[in-house]
């Protein structure tokens, strides 16, 4: 029996220090320091601003899609870019559903056949959240498909908010990490999968929120070359940074504290920075942050970059 128990024992430690070991290959590329290019999108008469962006990089150039907020309300844009750096706003392509108080948070793919889908989230006025859907032939002109993930029943994680959702393809699954609020309104990260895009999954929480925090949000997660997956967040002790956080499996997630911090004081990211969307470009070895970020008083958008180690390196980002 005591034989049993420590070749148990043996088992356990072995497992732990390969996780430990794979943890720490995956956290590799968050020791480089981010550079803030600074802001490539104003607030440009939002009251208070813009944010949630979301970057695909398609045919040589770049596409932003994102939030435009009079608050309550908002809708979602769209902007291009040669560069990824000097953007053209090109105007509204997604308003807000009849009924509804807002349509924000855009995560956009390109399909194989050149269509592309957007997932979004709407509040409803008895203040709960869901994720719709709309599809489009060129990405400006969108088609609304109804609710995508809806809120779970009374006393489920999700029971008021199913939000902020970030959609990646992986083997031919679609992949959604979401933000939740159950009936407490406490926030969690959740997780769902579907074969097309329309129906999903949901496979419960996995991340709750950190101690300490009174609140965090938009999960945006990426699949690394070798394998393991890296998390960016905003979350905090009433200002909000960028976290990050890693995981082997992408549902079991370590911390790995703040990876992009406020700017000093009288910068324009001085309140708070939110709502990271990271562009991994493979061809180059660069990660591009965009992210929102606040003066106190107004949002806008912010670009920032760093080199990333080659393992870690990811072909989904960049392809949408």
């Amino acid at each position: 029996m005591k034989a049993k128990a420590t070749a148990l024992i043996v088992c356990v430690l072995m497992v732990a220090t390969v996780f430990a070991a794979m943890v720490g290959n995956v956290s590799a590329d968050a020791t480089e320091e981010w550079a803030k290019q600074g802001m490539v999108l104003d607030y440009d008469g939002f009251n208070p601003g813009v944010q949630y962006p979301f970057v695909l990089k398609d045919n040589g150039g770049y596409k932003m899609w994102y939030s435009g907020l009079n608050l309550p309300h908002g809708n979602i844009y769209y902007a291009t870019s040669s560069d990824g750096v000097t953007w053209t706003e090109q105007g509204l392509v997604l308003s807000t559903p009849p009924g509804l108080v807002y349509a924000v948070a855009p995560s956009v793919l390109i399909e194989d056949d050149g269509t592309y889908k957007m997932w979004y989230s709407c509040q409803d006025y008895s203040w709960d959240a869901r994720t719709y859907l709309a599809t489009s032939n060129d990405g400006i002109n969108w088609v609304k498909q109804g609710i995508a993930v809806d809120i779970g029943p009374p006393g489920s994680p999700d029971s008021r908010y199913a939000v902020q959702a970030k959609v990646f393809r992986d083997d031919g699954v679609y992949k959604m990490y979401y933000k939740s609020y159950d009936d407490n309104s406490t926030s969690h990260f959740m997780y769902a999968t579907s074969t097309d895009g329309y129906s999903w999954t949901k496979h419960g929480v996995v991340m709750d929120m950190p101690a300490g925090f009174t609140g965090m949000g938009t999960p945006f997660v990426v699949k690394n070359q070798n394998g393991t997956y890296t998390m960016w967040y905003h979350g905090g002790i009433g200002v909000a940074r960028i976290n990050i956080a890693y995981s082997v499996d992408g549902l079991n997630w370590a911390q790995g504290g703040v990876d992009l911090d406020v700017g000093v004081a009288g910068e324009l990211d001085d309140a708070g920075v939110f709502c990271p969307f990271v562009l991994r470009d493979s061809s180059t070895g660069m990660d591009w942050m965009y992210y929102a970020g606040s003066d106190g008083s107004k949002r806008r958008i912010f670009l920032a970059t760093r080199f990333v180690e080659p393992i870690n390196q990811s072909p989904i980002a960049d392809a949408g």
